[in-house]
Formats: structure tokens, sequence, C-alpha cells
């Protein structure tokens, strides 16, 4: 059983869903705090005038607050409309965008379940299958980075994965002593055509949808090592 603990995060870059198409449990991290700045609630686009930072607007944001506990403010439309306007040219436009009217129409107040519905949403466009779980539903003593080891025994995890960016934060031994085999993966670096120049490496997933021909989606979602 290789499961993945990971933060919600808002239409993440390739290697995220590289990620959950490895593994076989995905767990959102969704009762760790809020970390402004971050992935959590937004990401880039590329337009024709150069790299967009989006955002989900969040009711009082706060790093005291946990991100299950974030409510949004539900202005999603200004999102959608620039999505439109930015890749209205792009390859895959006619099928892509109703499917992101499909991902902005969910009506949810908490941040939580609006991302883990679009997760779910683009886990059955790539053909991702995995199990997806809260950690804030799972009831342990542990918190924080203290709960992933006790979160891959009680679901009976022989291999814990975490993107290479994590490998100064856990340790292969500590997972050892254990029974259980840590892992890290990497995105092998690629480029497609977009709708602008130069490339621009590890946007959201949107960039990557628009614009790869639907045919090549497998084979970049193999694009990783394992470390």
């Amino acid at each position: 059983m290789k499961i993945c603990v990971m933060q919600p995060y808002f239409l993440p870059y390739l290697g995220y869903w590289q990620l959950l198409n490895y593994v076989d449990k995905f767990i959102i991290f969704d009762d760790v705090n809020y970390i402004k700045k971050g992935y959590i609630n937004r990401n880039k686009m590329l337009l024709k005038n150069g790299l967009y930072q989006f955002t989900l607007s969040i009711d009082g944001a706060s790093q005291n607050k946990k991100i299950c506990e974030l409510k949004l403010l539900g202005d999603h439309e200004k999102i959608l409309k620039t999505i439109s306007q930015g890749y209205k040219d792009a390859l895959n436009f006619e099928t892509i965008y109703p499917f992101m009217e499909d991902i902005f129409s969910f009506r949810s107040p908490c941040l939580v379940d609006f991302i883990e519905h679009s997760i779910k949403k683009i886990c059955d466009l790539l053909s991702i299958k995995v199990e997806i779980l809260k950690s804030s539903k799972i009831i342990l003593n542990e918190s924080g980075a203290n709960k992933i080891i006790p979160l891959c025994k009680l679901h009976s995890a022989n291999v814990y994965v975490n993107p290479v960016g994590g490998m100064e934060l856990y340790k292969k031994d500590d997972f050892l002593a254990h029974n259980i085999d840590l892992r890290f993966i990497k995105l092998i670096p690629l480029e497609y055509d977009q709708l602008n120049t130069p490339f621009h490496p590890n946007l959201s997933i949107v960039d990557f949808l628009f614009n790869v021909p639907k045919a090549n989606w497998g084979r970049h979602l193999e694009g990783y090592e394992i470390i």
C-alpha cells in the first residue's frame, strides 16, 4: 500500500498529479495551519501578457487557523473569466473550458470541500485511480508532521511517498523503524507548447490541460523518477 499525505492545493502543477497517480491512497492534510502566500488557495497560469497569479478569496485568512476551518468568499467568477479570455485560443479550449466551469460551479463555503471536489474531478479527467480521504476526519493523538507515520500505520501503508522537496523534512530511517519505505517523487522536466514564450514550468495544471494533446497526458503523468 503506497500512501501520500499532502496539503490541499488549488489546481496544482503536474507533479502533484503524478504523485496521486503513483500512490494507492491520498490523505488530504487539512488539519494543519494555513500558510499565507502558499499554493493552498492560489496558483499561476500563463496568459498572452505573461504570468498571472489567481487566488481564491478566503474570509479572514489567518495562519492561526487550520486549513479545514477556512471559508471561501465565493467570488470565483473573475478567475473563470480570466481563464476563458486567457486560453480561448488554446488547443483544448472547447473541451477543457466547460470542465473548468463545472469545477467552479461547485458551491460550498468550505475551502477544503471546494479543493477536494476539484481534485476528484481532475483525477477522473486524467484517469487517476486513487482513494481520497481527509486527515481532519481521522482521529489521532498526534498532530502536524508527527501525524504522518501514525497515518501510514493506521492505513497499513508500507510505502510513504512525498515530493522531492521533502527530502530535508523526512528521513528514511525514521520510517524504516516502522517498516515503512520512504520514497520521493521527482518530476522529470518537460516542455510543451504554451500560448506564450519562453516556456514557463510548474504552472497550474490548468495550463497543462488546455495546451497538451489529450493523447500525451498519460505519458506525462508517468514522467517522474522515484528516489
